[in-house]
């Protein structure tokens, strides 16, 4: 079921790549614990979309985050091999914007014809995503992995995706890359 986003702390468009982390961290967080305290800690994947004035005010502070970072886009899932058309790159709270602890904001890209990626779980992590740009599917699980169970829903550009850890999950893109930001929170 599609729930609206929710709109404070608004998103809007920074100048210090700082203050645009600080703000995607705080936004990410709320929308979490809002997520959290609706479910009451029962298993849930929740997703809703942004609006676009939103949407345009992320992509713009991740543009200038990336503009002043030194790391780029590497491949992920090094286990056995690298999958080499998934890139990330990493701002830690700690790191950039001078916060404590190890909440994290992830810009991945899948690339166009990822499919068949491992269905996977972050067990020390909860996550928050957003589909910045691209279309494809996401999939995903609640609880313990039947193979059975796994749903799928459309994502494209504003998609807000919500899950604890421990939810099995991925992506696919058949047709065009998803570019998705991933916030995690240890």
């Amino acid at each position: 079921m599609l729930n609206n986003a929710p709109r404070s702390p608004e998103l809007s468009c920074e100048q210090e790549p700082q203050a645009c982390l600080h703000q995607i961290l705080t936004f990410c967080r709320t929308t979490f614990e809002r997520e959290v305290a609706k479910h009451r800690s029962n298993p849930f994947y929740s997703h809703s979309r942004l609006n676009s004035e939103a949407l345009e005010a992320l992509r713009h502070n991740i543009h200038l985050l990336e503009a002043q970072s030194q790391e780029g886009l590497a491949p992920v899932f090094e286990d056995p091999d690298p999958i080499e058309n998934i890139t990330a790159t990493a701002w830690k709270a700690c790191d950039y914007a001078g916060l404590e602890g190890e909440d994290a904001i992830i810009r991945m890209r899948f690339e166009r014809g990822s499919k068949n990626l491992p269905l996977h779980s972050h067990d020390h992590s909860d996550r928050v995503l957003i589909v910045t740009s691209g279309n494809g599917f996401g999939y995903y699980q609640l609880g313990e992995f039947s193979g059975s169970e796994v749903r799928r829903i459309e994502v494209s550009p504003g998609t807000l995706i919500v899950f604890p850890r421990g939810t099995l999950h991925t992506f696919e893109c058949t047709t065009e890359d998803i570019v998705p930001l991933a916030f995690y929170s240890v």
